[in-house]
Formats: structure tokens, C-alpha cells, sequence
């Protein structure tokens, strides 16, 4: 059977098992997830998947949405002009509206072929993917982006997006630590071995956590803990952040009803009060850290929030399944000394005319130069 093209205008209507085959180890990707998020009339509107099947089989896929220039600007024209995006709008060379592909939640890119695929096969996926896109993008008159690629897991199609023309920047680098032991003594000696200073600190935070009083314990997945991981997560976001998680309360609730093996839920805790909850979205043996929420009063005295985030996982990961576990973006040095690598983000940008092509080409150059020198 020859490969077709389909859409899926709500993503509350995706299929588990065909959708998990295509974005093994991919977890911001989960169907679960991606559907407790669709039915929140909020984060997930507007967002649709371009779906290739082939020989009967869902073989690739990508998930976006058209996003308009409102108040704040489209994330492409936030990533591109910053605080100058209204200036950009004002001299009419921002990139206006835009069909965005980009995981609705986490990092990672959001165009994925079933990774068991020969190259040449997914390559060709790839194109149809793109092809079909570029049609939906012509009749919309708007650009296309893609954001979050990495040379790891993108290869195929960051050629393809070369190949045709799309204009390149940095994107923010992520961050992932890939579990190469088996238990805490492992992950300590892993550690010494890329910095003996390194594994003295991680030394030193442990020590100093266990002697504080304080443990962490892995939860069930049921729904009170889940509503518990929410909450906590809403008040730290809104305490260190400033603003509201931007999506409905009950998120969390319906991914434990969608498929409970996929989240892992740890707390720390003291002489039975919680002082701090951990959310983790499981996708075969990639593990994301996406939800987290610590006391305000418990501060950085006892390290809770680097055993409860980075310690207690790595030295259970392995005998959890996990081999790579996900920490996005923003302090990289912090993540470093713990172990984890950065990985160089890429985002491309192909605006809807050809003048605007040839507009652009000289600005995403200099933005380049920009956010290497912001980045280093």
C-alpha cells in the first residue's frame, strides 16, 4: 500500500499503541499526556498532527499548530526579537503568522519517524511529511518553523530541512544524562571520572540530605498523588516564576486515568511532612522531569532539590528501565556538575515568500552570532 497523509484536527482523538510505536523515547510526545492535555480548552487548542501511514502502518508524524501574532507575538517571533519582537511587528519584519512545530509541552522536536526505520525509508517519509506541510502552509500564507532539533535525534530531518532551504539558528540547548550504571555507587564513580570536584560536591549534598533527616520514596501513580504533584507543581512554578502553569488542574488526573505506568511520582520527605514532590513522564527508557514543587521554607540548605530532582533518580533509574532521563532547558552549569551533557538546539525557520527568504537570510546569520555569544 503506498504511504498516505492524514491529519488530526484534536488531538484527543490519537490512538495509543500506533502513536507509542512512532515516538519511542520520545516522552513529551506521550499520547497519554498529549490527550489529558487536548481536552484542556486552553494549552492544546489549535494544535493538529500530520500523520504518513505506510503498508497500513503510522510511520511518521508531526504535531503543531498555526500560531497568529497576538500581544506577546508568536514563541518564533519571541525567540528571534526578545524584548524587540514589537518593533519587529512595527517595522513589518516579523515573521507574522506561522505554522509552529514544536512539542505542546517539553523539549524535543516534534516531527518524528518510527525510529526502526531504514534511512532511506525515513528519509522519504520525511519528505512526504514536508511536502504536505509546505501545501497547508501555501494555502494558509503563513511560514513554517521547527524548534528544538538536535543533531542526536534529528538527523534525517534537519538534512531535509537543509536540503530545502529552511534558515537555521540556535535554538536553547537541552539537557539529558545518560544513565551508564546501575546504582548510586555507580553514578558517584561515573561522576569522579569526568571531575573528581564534581563527585565531592555530590558527595558532600547526599551526606548532607541524609543528615538533615530527609527521604525520598517513589509514590503509587493514583489519582490523590497526582493531584498532590499538581499542586505542588502550580504553587512552585507560580512562586519562582512568577506565573500559572498554562494548563487546567486536572491534566495530571487524566494521565493517570489515560495510562498510569507512564508517570512516575517521588516525594521527599521529614518525620512524615512533605517537603518536596517530583513528576516524571516515562516513554520506554527515556525519562522526562517534567513536573517538580518544593517547599518555599526548606531553601537550599539540605540540597532536597538536587537529590529529590537529579541524585535519587540517577541512582534508581536503571532498575526503573530508565537508560536517559530528560531535564530541558535553562541552568546548564547546575545540570553539568551533576552530570548531565548539553545538546546543541537548532531551529529553523523557512518564511512563506521568497523576498521574505531572502530578507530573513542575513538576520538569522547575525542571530546566530547573537545567541552563540548569549549562549557561551
Amino acid at each position: 500500500m503506498p504511504e498516505v497523509v492524514g491529519h488530526l484536527s484534536h488531538l484527543g482523538a490519537l490512538s495509543t499503541l500506533p502513536w507509542k510505536e512512532v515516538i519511542r523515547g520520545r516522552p513529551p510526545l506521550n499520547p497519554g499526556l498529549l490527550r489529558s492535555l487536548a481536552d484542556d480548552s486552553g494549552h492544546l487548542r489549535g494544535f493538529e498532527a500530520f500523520l504518513v501511514h505506510d503498508e497500513g502502518e503510522l510511520c511518521a508524524l508531526a504535531v503543531g499548530r498555526l500560531e497568529l501574532p497576538g500581544e506577546r507575538g508568536t514563541p518564533l517571533d519571541r525567540w528571534l526579537f526578545g524584548r524587540g519582537r514589537r518593533l519587529a511587528r512595527a517595522m513589518g519584519i516579523s515573521t507574522g503568522r506561522v505554522l509552529f512545530f514544536r512539542s505542546p509541552m517539553g523539549p524535543g522536536a516534534s516531527l518524528v519517524v518510527r525510529p526502526d526505520l531504514p534511512t532511506a525509508r525515513a528519509m522519504r517519509l520525511v519528505d512526504l511529511l514536508l511536502n504536505d506541510i509546505e501545501m497547508r502552509a501555501r494555502r494558509q500564507g503563513c511560514g513554517i518553523a521547527f524548534s528544538d532539533l538536535t543533531p542526536e535525534a534529528d538527523g534525517p530531518l534537519a538534512s531535509a530541512l537543509q536540503a530545502r532551504g529552511y534558515l537555521a539558528t540556535h535554538g536553547l540547548p537541552m539537557s539529558q544524562l545518560l544513565v551508564e550504571w546501575d546504582d548510586l555507587d555507580g553514578y558517584i564513580a561515573h561522576l569522579a571520572g569526568r571531575s573528581p570536584r564534581a563527585a565531592r560536591t555530590v558527595r558532600y549534598e547526599l551526606r548532607h540530605n541524609r543528615q538533615s533527616g530527609i527521604e525520598i520514596r517513589q509514590l503509587p501513580t493514583e489519582l490523590k498523588y497526582a493531584q498532590m504533584l499538581d499542586s505542588w507543581s502550580r504553587n512552585h512554578c507560580q512562586r519562582k516564576n512568577g506565573i500559572e502553569l498554562p494548563y487546567d488542574a486536572n491534566v495530571l488526573a487524566r494521565l493517570v486515568a489515560e495510562s498510569p505506568e507512564d508517570l512516575l511520582i517521588f516525594e521527599a520527605h521529614r518525620a512524615g511532612e512533605r517537603l518536596g514532590m517530583l513528576g516524571v513522564v516515562r516513554c520506554e527508557e527515556v525519562g522526562w522531569a517534567a513536573w517538580i514543587g518544593l517547599l518555599d521554607q526548606e531553601g537550599r540548605g539540605a540540597f532536597t532539590y538536587f537529590n529529590l530532582v537529579f541524585y535519587h533518580l540517577a541512582a534508581h533509574a536503571a532498575s526503573l528501565g530508565i537508560r536517559r532521563l530528560l531535564y530541558g532547558t535553562l541552568a546548564y552549569e547546575a545540570k553539568r556538575i551533576r552530570g548531565c551533557e548539553i545538546l546543541p538546539g537548532t531551529t529553523y525557520y523557512r518564511p512563506c515568500t521568497r523576498p521574505m527568504r531572502m530578507i530573513s537570510r542575513p538576520f538569522m546569520r547575525s542571530h546566530r552570532a547573537w545567541i552563540r555569544r548569549k549562549l557561551v
